[in-house]
């Protein structure tokens, strides 16, 4: 998958990716990355992170009224 077609998001996480991040997905995917390059396995951890953000800030706005945790939080005075 060509990183410019992901979301800004998902080429965020994909900078940050590194030796360490790759060795671990693979050990979870198991066999499902044996024939995954490097690079298909950091675009599936970028997609999966999108997907996990973007679920959990749904969630949160049905909790919150419509507004994340951060944004709760970015309002309340210290």
């Amino acid at each position: 998958m060509n990183p410019k077609l992901l979301p800004e998001e998902a080429q965020r996480i994909l900078a940050t990716l590194g030796e360490t991040d790759i060795a671990e997905a693979r050990k979870i995917l198991g066999k499902a990355a044996e024939e995954m390059t490097d690079e298909e396995v950091k675009n599936q951890i970028a997609c999966i992170q999108c997907l996990a953000d973007s679920w959990l800030d749904e969630y949160e706005r049905k909790i919150f009224k419509g507004k994340t945790l951060n944004e709760k939080l970015a309002e309340t005075p210290y």
